[in-house]
């Protein structure tokens, strides 16, 4: 993904702050009577950056007000800032969705800019791929609560997934560079009527963390926190994976409280654990994943999760932990065709749920 070399800094010192100070020579400052005339330091305008722009188009967005987040970004759209090109799109493409809003059962996958050559589901699971495209694959057989899926692209990498009742997954690609995973009721599910009343405010929403994730600049204040959580809410978790992206960036932030609330919403509402949120709330703390029956997939979605394994010393599979040395980079932990072979075999074998 694109790089974002913004300085960022948090400083947490009382008072005054400071990163630099610069002193005029004595000889400018001088009055006539000899007295060193001390001025007010100069006033700056931050500059504005993506990071910003991100920022203040979330807290919009999540008090309700789309217009006002679309009027930021084609300000700064405007102005050339840095990497707002990339957000815009990324709001775009969500509010563009493509392929089958539903399938019969309710369950599947749809990719947009790549094509699934192979897909390979825990449990055995029965599943149709949409040979004449390869955009899409229906699963027949809805698993209890979730299953990995195993999805093998024609660009020779391989992303795994889980299969969700009720949702459809929807992957993007631009130039055979993964740019979102997303998730999205099927119009045709009970989650569907409490969706579709914010679905443009929630599309955009998606769009905006998502482009932030890409790149690396996804923060929230304590506020945004809770008004993301309760969005969440009142969509009725419209988009699990949206929950991913911000459990990284909560815990980047320390705030713990409210990663554990939307874990914890999010495992009574699905009735199982994602991985990286069960990771990051220490829920696999000095813990055997092969013995967690509720965990999908068995490893971090994001590729920065497999960084903090051995910090929460989580205990990986051997076949499972081997497939981080075939990650190819991207914040998704997206394989190469070694890793595909690697991951089929965990699936068939049943160490990859």
């Amino acid at each position: 993904g694109p790089l974002n070399q913004v300085p960022n800094a948090r400083l947490e010192s009382q008072g005054e702050k400071w990163m630099a100070r610069f002193a005029e020579p004595r000889a400018s400052r001088v009055t006539r009577g000899g007295k060193v005339r001390l001025r007010l330091a100069p006033s700056f305008e931050p500059a504005g950056d993506a990071h910003d722009v991100a920022q203040q188009a979330v807290r919009s967005v999540l008090s309700g007000q789309l217009d006002d987040a679309t009027k930021q970004i084609a300000t700064a759209l405007k102005n050339d800032v840095s990497h707002v090109a990339i957000i815009d799109e990324s709001i775009k493409r969500t509010q563009t969705p493509f392929g089958p809003a539903h399938f019969e059962t309710n369950c599947g996958f749809k990719v947009r800019g790549n094509n699934i050559v192979a897909a390979d589901v825990a449990g055995n699971l029965s599943y149709s791929l949409f040979n004449d495209t390869g955009g899409a694959v229906r699963l027949d057989i809805l698993p209890q609560r979730a299953a990995s899926v195993l999805l093998a692209f024609t660009t020779g990498v391989g992303l795994v997934l889980p299969a969700i009742p009720g949702f459809i997954a929807a992957i993007e690609f631009d130039k055979s560079e993964l740019v979102s995973v997303s998730y999205e009721p099927s119009d045709r599910s009970v989650r569907w009527s409490g969706y579709v009343h914010r679905l443009n405010e929630f599309r955009a929403l998606r769009g905006l963390i998502t482009a932030s994730a890409r790149m690396g600049t996804l923060t929230f204040q304590g506020a945004d926190a809770s008004d993301l959580a309760r969005q969440m809410q009142m969509t009725k978790n419209g988009d699990p994976f949206m929950a991913v992206y911000a459990a990284y960036a909560y815990h980047q932030l320390g705030l713990g409280t409210w990663l554990r609330e939307m874990y914890q919403y999010q495992f009574s509402d699905l009735r199982f654990r994602l991985f990286d949120l069960a990771m990051l709330t220490r829920e696999l703390y000095r813990k055997d994943v092969s013995k967690e029956r509720d965990i999908y997939p068995s490893f971090p979605m994001l590729s920065q999760g497999w960084t903090l394994l051995s910090a929460y010393r989580v205990k990986l599979p051997k076949r499972i932990a081997q497939l981080r040395d075939h990650l190819v980079p991207s914040i998704w932990t997206l394989l190469d065709e070694s890793g595909i072979k690697m991951a089929r075999s965990a699936i068939k074998s049943g160490i990859l749920r």
